[in-house]
Formats: structure tokens, sequence, C-alpha cells
């Protein structure tokens, strides 16, 4: 601290009897550094996650002033990924079943895939959402014949195949490193579908390990089988913006009702001129909005005219925007069933427009 005073009359005196010193504790902040954390000058953990503010901002990159930077409800310490969500892709190659009363016509076979999660809060999976299961698209099985019958064996994974996700917790504290994967393969005729394997389901294990890290699990019984690939995933945590009636809708971070609903996804970038009070933030923004409410805007008539050009959200380089029409003929009447409406994704878009 240094206090400079000046004065031309050399007999003045001066006393300073108090003095007071303000910081909102700039870090290690240079003199021309411009950004810093704002935290407690008075404690190490201004969060009290467990990690040291200095370990947050410069090693993990997370949040000093938020125990849970990602918003996926495991604190930064015990979080997988405390940057981003931690998924399953869980993307099913082949079921093949050896049919030894061929020549039976050909069947679908659908593959039916169950897996246990949240085992170290729930060791014996007595809570229903431990248990995850689903059945794949039922997909037509080819012949192979051979003397002692045919190998009929279904394939998932043609063209862009078929991916299923699963969000699973993030906490270390929740979910253990390995995941037990159980399967079924199940015969689809006109008389009924029938379980391969004597319905017997065919185990392997999957180790989440890191975001990347995949494996191909494969079981097999007597000649019957299946493989389906299991890799682990992340992905970033989106700045939500929530559209709704405010004359008419109490809000408290959840909409009242289940509706259908309209989404744009805009991927912002900093382009230097962000203005104050804008919700939009560098990175993943979606906006969600019912499709009741957005039939009301000039966006929609822009959309509905195939005017995009007229808005800020076009653009006329190759690939920087896609639009999903999911139910914009109207096929689905209900418009309490949930279902979204369209998906619009425009990439590169800068904060100012």
């Amino acid at each position: 601290l240094r206090v400079k005073i000046q004065d031309t009359h050399p007999n003045d005196t001066f006393y300073i009897s108090e003095f007071c010193i303000e910081t909102d504790t700039f870090i290690q902040a240079g003199h021309l550094d411009t950004n810093a954390w704002l935290t407690d000058p008075a404690l190490s953990d201004s969060d009290l996650d467990g990690w040291a503010d200095a370990y947050e901002i410069f090693t993990s990159l997370t949040n000093p002033l938020n125990k849970d930077t990602d918003g996926d409800n495991a604190w930064d310490p015990n979080d997988r990924d405390p940057l981003r969500n931690v998924m399953l892709e869980i993307r099913p190659i082949s079921g093949t079943f050896n049919n030894i009363y061929w020549p039976w016509p050909s069947p679908s076979l659908e593959m039916v895939i169950r897996f246990h999660v949240n085992d170290l809060i729930d060791p014996e999976f007595l809570e229903d959402s431990s248990r995850i299961g689903f059945c794949t698209a039922p997909k037509l099985a080819s012949i192979n014949p051979t003397w002692w019958g045919a190998y009929q064996t279904a394939l998932w994974d043609q063209g862009e195949g078929y991916r299923y996700y699963y969000d699973i917790s993030d906490d270390i504290r929740v979910q253990s490193n390995i995941i037990p994967f159980y399967f079924q393969l199940w015969q689809m005729l006109n008389t009924g579908d029938v379980p391969i394997f004597a319905g017997a389901w065919l185990k392997d294990t999957y180790s989440i390990n890191n975001v990347g890290h995949w494996e191909e699990l494969v079981v097999q019984m007597n000649g019957d089988k299946i493989r389906c690939q299991v890799e682990t995933i992340a992905i970033e945590r989106a700045n939500t913006i929530a559209i709704f009636e405010s004359n008419s809708t109490s809000f408290t971070g959840h909409y009242n009702n289940e509706e259908r609903m309209s989404i744009i996804q805009l991927h912002v970038t900093e382009d230097g001129n962000y203005t104050t009070g804008t919700p939009f933030k560098p990175g993943s923004n979606t906006i969600v909005i019912p499709t009741s409410l957005f039939e009301k805007t000039v966006l929609n008539s822009y959309l509905q005219n195939e005017q995009l050009e007229n808005t800020p959200l076009y653009t006329d380089q190759e690939g920087m925007f896609e639009f999903y029409s999911i139910d914009r003929d109207g096929n689905i009447v209900d418009d309490q069933c949930g279902d979204t409406d369209f998906l619009f994704v425009r990439y590169n878009i800068t904060q100012s427009e």
C-alpha cells in the first residue's frame, strides 16, 4: 500500500489515523489481466467442495464457486468428468440364431439389453431406477444354410446403424467402474415372439474407464451369439433458455405440464461484441419453447413460408445449420404428448447476431 499526498504548503501536517483496504481477491492477477475469480479471501476452498481454489482455477479448470461445475449432480472431486456429463453409447452390432428347424421362414430378430447401474448405493438393485432395459428395433435376419440347420443373422450396424444412450451417474460414490450387461435374443414370428437361449440372460461386463473408452461385448450359447459395442462419451453442459408465457404460467425451473416443444440450438462463438443482459453465452445454447407458444411468433411464420434467410438464424455457409422436422405436418394430434415439434441447429453464430 502506498499513500501519496501532494501539498504546496510546507508547514501543513497530515495524519492518517484510519484506512481500509477493500479487495475482491483477484488471486495472482497481473496488471493487464481483465478476468479473475471473485473467491473468498478467508477460505482456501470457497465452494467447500474439497478442492482448493488454486487447484480448480489452474489445474482442473473447474468453477471454484460451484461444487458442481457441469451441473450433473456430482460434486467436482467425485465427478468422473467435472467439466462434462458422462453417458453410455450402446450400439448393437449383430445377433445370430442357430435355427436347427430351418427352413422356417427367415424371422425378424430383436435384441433385448438390460444393465444395472448405481451399484454403490443400491448393491442389490432393489430400486427400479437401478435396473435399465430396452429392446432394439427388430431386424430381418439373413440365412446361411448348413447341413445341420441354418444360421440366421440380423445386423444392426449396417448404414448409419442404431445407437442408444443412457445417462449414468457421474458420481464415483454412486456408480462403480464396472457395469454388468445382460442380453437376450428374441425371434419375432407371426405366431408370437420366442426367446432364444431358452429364455436365459447372457452376461458380460463393461468398464466405464475414461471418456473415449469402448468395448465390444460378446455373449453366446450353443452357436447363438450377440455382439454389442458400448462406449463412454461425454457432452458439454448447454446454456438452456426456457421460454414461457409469464401472464399464465408459474415457472419454477420446470414447465407445469408436459407438452410438445420446439427446440433451437445455437452454437455461439465469442466475437468481442458481447451485449450486457443477453442470455446467450459462448458455447452450446438451447432454446426450449412450447409449440403452442412458438406458433404465435414471427420466426414461426418465416419457417412456415420457407423464408429463413430473413432471420439471424440463416447463413449461406454450407453445413452451418440443420433443421429436423419431427412433427411439422401435424400427424401427432395430442398436444400433451411431449414429442418435439422440430429441432433447429445453427453453428458458428456470434453473440451479437
